[in-house]
């Protein structure tokens, strides 16, 4: 790697509604397992232009804002992703393997983790994997964005109170046409990837309850590295240490 760094560089895509800042914590303890951290936000979230922020959008930005810039570093990546962040990344990152993009690149995605995240199949939409509605806790505003219903108990259920008050004050409206817009080819399903995919669940989640989490990685056709957490939607803020280890661990599983 030309940044002189032995580890790669991990480029996390946040949730829904999500902000990096959320994730800070865990990019620390990443950073600090040496680990070079990128993040950025998504379009999609607190967007001047709802009706047209589409998921294809969010993959665009995806790609064209985090992926590519690294990449033509000279940087190898790997791709973390949580929540609606694994349907963005999971398809940013099509053809960018390094099996893909050939020899004479220098940077290239290395391997693919998600955490409490959807596995969305190219053409299907995010409202579609989850089940055909929108979920009860979700508010739509009716003017293009969604907001939501007790976020403290939705998504940090196990984070400490007052993290969990820090975190629901920095969450965003997000596009409605994010989660409905059909999704764009993916990566994680391409034999490039094989031997670098990770999947670690959260046994309590109540966003992608563990069977739908189950249920995507039993339909996704290849496979996967997996680890648990008894956790909630937010390992990120409720166990950043356990989590930070798995996914050192997941990276460290991936074939040379």
């Amino acid at each position: 790697m030309s940044s002189g760094n032995p580890k790669p560089t991990i480029a996390l895509v946040t949730g829904a509604w999500h902000s990096p800042k959320h994730y800070h914590e865990l990019l620390n303890l990443l950073n600090k397992a040496g680990f070079p951290t990128e993040c950025v936000k998504l379009p999609s979230v607190n967007s001047q232009d709802p009706e047209n922020q589409t998921l294809a959008a969010d993959v665009d930005a995806i790609r064209e804002k985090l992926l590519l810039p690294l990449i033509h570093q000279g940087r190898e990546v790997v791709l973390l992703m949580h929540s609606y962040g694994g349907c963005v990344g999971g398809a940013a990152a099509k053809g960018l393997s390094r099996a893909e993009l050939g020899s004479e690149a220098t940077g290239a995605v290395i391997g693919l983790v998600f955490f409490a995240a959807f596995l969305v199949p190219e053409g299907n939409s995010v409202i579609q994997t989850a089940g055909g509605k929108l979920a009860t806790w979700i508010v739509d505003k009716g003017d293009g964005q969604l907001d939501v219903d007790n976020p403290a108990q939705v998504f940090f259920i196990d984070a400490p109170v007052d993290k969990a008050s820090w975190a629901v004050s920095e969450l965003g409206l997000q596009s409605l046409e994010s989660v409905s817009s059909p999704c764009p080819p993916t990566a994680w399903d391409s034999s490039a990837f094989d031997g670098r995919r990770g999947y670690i669940y959260s046994r309590r989640d109540e966003v992608i309850q563990l069977f739908a989490q189950e249920m995507m990685i039993n339909l996704s056709g290849v496979e996967w590295n997996i680890k648990e957490m008894d956790t909630g939607h937010s390992p990120h803020l409720s166990n950043s240490q356990e989590l930070a280890e798995h996914i050192e661990d997941i990276i460290s599983s991936f074939e040379a």
